[in-house]
């Protein structure tokens, strides 16, 4: 059996001194075919519901992986990690663990870590059905989608900023303030808009049938039933798979984000994500805020269905809660309002120039239909519909 030597380093104190202690064991396993430098650092991260963390380095002593590891740790529900990192800033991450609650015992399946190197700022974005997060380090942008990273350099200066992996243009990103366009890996994807991301804002997920919440937050999850089970945690940590992701906390069920358009009924609003929260059995629901569906520019194409007069042109951009856009003579403002299934555009203003009659009566009719909107839906295509009383008032596309 391979010697072990230990070192913890601990943020907080893991456990109280009146917890039991117990062994943990496994080994760190790396599927790539190299051979990592003298100096790496393999490490075991746990996370305790209680927000408590620590670091247990493994010394390595200048051998090749697996890494095989017994640490101790307290008895309560923990979350583990596994991680290398080389001296030259590469790095590679196991996807999170859990340990249940228990004075046993515990051996832990491999820890197969994957590459993982940094990407700076980032956050999720969705690209139609494709998952990714996108991240500026530098003068550079990053791709994370699923387990692979691609790095992009500028290929042109602000305000519209265009980003390329220089490999015949296989992945190119597109960025501007007013959207963002992606082609990964020669496949172009659809216009992407941002997804459910708790660093930024909170998350509700929720379900009808059985119901069930969770909520989460850049410090932990928490999750509650009808039937009284729930829990709370202070770590909530994510995991990419394949153009999805899923968040983990200790001794809680994990909950996985889909990017596909979800509704709890007929008539109720579209949410911007699926959710499957872990239990036993599974609950499924949906997450995220219906306004994010909403973000960006839209070109109206149909109104009270009939179509847009050729030489008018009405259009709408949504940024937060704001609404600005184009009336067909004036520039128009209005605010989003969303309550339980409804969603209004209140406040609606428009500059007050004279147009000729038919734009002016055509103005008349998009404010009028505007002032009833009670909800939106979008197309398989893509297409949003603005509503009220189930008749369709207007359709818009992304231009």
């Amino acid at each position: 059996m391979l010697r072990l030597a230990l070192a913890l380093c601990a943020v907080s104190a893991l456990a109280p001194a009146q917890s039991a202690a117990r062994d943990l064991t496994g080994e760190i396993v790396l599927r790539e075919r190299l051979a990592l430098p003298k100096g790496t650092r393999a490490d075991i991260e746990v996370l305790a519901a209680d927000g408590s963390l620590a670091l247990i380095e493994i010394v390595t002593e200048g051998r090749q992986p697996p890494f095989a590891y017994r640490v101790t740790v307290p008895d309560g529900a923990l979350l583990t990690r596994a991680r290398l990192r080389t001296p030259d800033g590469r790095q590679w991450t196991s996807p999170p663990a859990q340990v249940p609650a228990g004075t046993a015992d515990h051996d832990q399946a491999p820890a197969i870590v994957l590459a993982n190197p940094s990407i700076g700022f980032a956050s999720f974005v969705s690209c139609g059905p494709a998952l990714l997060r996108i991240g500026f380090l530098g003068m550079d942008a990053h791709a994370q989608r699923g387990s692979q990273f691609v790095k992009m350099t500028a290929a042109s200066d602000p305000p519209n900023r265009r980003f390329s992996d220089g490999r015949s243009l296989a992945t190119v990103l597109d960025a501007s303030d007013t959207g963002m366009h992606l082609i990964w890996q020669g496949q172009e994807l659809a216009p992407c808009v941002a997804f459910p991301d708790p660093a930024q804002a909170e998350v509700r997920a929720l379900g009808s049938d059985p119901a069930w919440q969770a909520g989460l937050t850049n410090t932990g999850m928490t999750y509650s039933t009808p039937e009284g089970d729930g829990g709370t945690a202070q770590h909530a940590v994510f995991d990419m798979g394949e153009d999805q992701v899923t968040w983990h906390s200790p001794g809680l069920p994990a909950l996985t984000l889909t990017p596909r358009i979800c509704r709890l009924g007929d008539g109720a609003l579209p949410y911007p994500a699926q959710a499957t929260l872990h239990s036993a059995p599974p609950r499924r629901g949906c997450a995220g805020d219906p306004v994010q569906l909403l973000q960006g520019d839209w070109r109206l194409v149909m109104l009270t269905g009939a179509a847009v007069p050729e030489g008018i042109a009405a259009s709408l951009s949504v940024t937060g809660t704001r609404v600005a856009g184009e009336a067909g003579c004036n520039r128009l403002t209005a605010s989003l309002t969303q309550g339980g299934a409804e969603l209004r555009l209140d406040t609606i203003a428009t500059t007050r120039m004279a147009c000729a009659e038919d734009r002016m009566a055509f103005e008349s009719r998009l404010l009028a239909a505007l002032a009833r909107v009670r909800g939106f839906d979008l197309t398989e295509d893509g297409d949003l519909t603005l509503s009220a009383d189930g008749d369709t008032l207007a359709v818009l596309v992304r231009p």
